[in-house]
């Protein structure tokens, strides 16, 4: 079994349309409790997205609340495909500067998977692994296990230098 994005993601992703004023945002970003609003065409289309700190500022500024989002929009989106594996998205997760990736199927937004998303689904995997004598399973081990075995991790003291 191939877990994929489609199993992980959380869906719908909390999104606005283009034509949206920043007064929108904010009411529908703290109604959400979102860190972040995807902008999205009248199709579905991802366009961009608005992180909270840009609506914030955006307040500190003085910024009207009905000048569009667009103007706040940062083109810039990490995105992954539904059907992707999900160890697919880890790299992305990596550098510790993407806490959550736009999940698209046919350009059109339909989640959203964050980091969190992902280190639950590995604890889940290694619980199963640790618990299970089954070498031979169908979910895939995750790369960072493949480095250590079980016996390393049940020797290896649990804490100080070794004397």
């Amino acid at each position: 079994m191939q877990i994929t994005v489609n199993d992980l993601m959380t869906s719908p992703a909390v999104s606005i349309n283009r034509s949206a004023t920043i007064g929108e945002a904010l009411t529908l970003l703290c109604r959400e409790n979102a860190d972040e609003l995807y902008v999205t065409a009248s199709d579905g289309r991802l366009l961009g997205a608005v992180p909270d700190y840009e609506l914030l500022k955006a307040q500190f500024n003085g910024m009207s609340a009905t000048e569009s989002v667009e103007t706040l929009m940062t083109a810039r989106v990490p995105t992954i495909s539904a059907e992707s594996i999900f160890t697919e998205s880890v790299p992305q997760f990596r550098t510790g500067r993407c806490r959550r990736i736009a999940v698209l199927r046919d350009g059109r937004l339909v989640g959203q998977v964050g980091r969190r998303d992902v280190m639950r689904l590995l604890n889940t995997l290694e619980t199963l692994d640790t618990s299970t004598s089954n070498e031979s399973s169908d979910i895939p081990r995750p790369r960072y296990l493949e480095s250590r075995s079980r016996t390393d991790s049940k020797t290896r003291p649990a804490s100080g230098p070794a004397k």
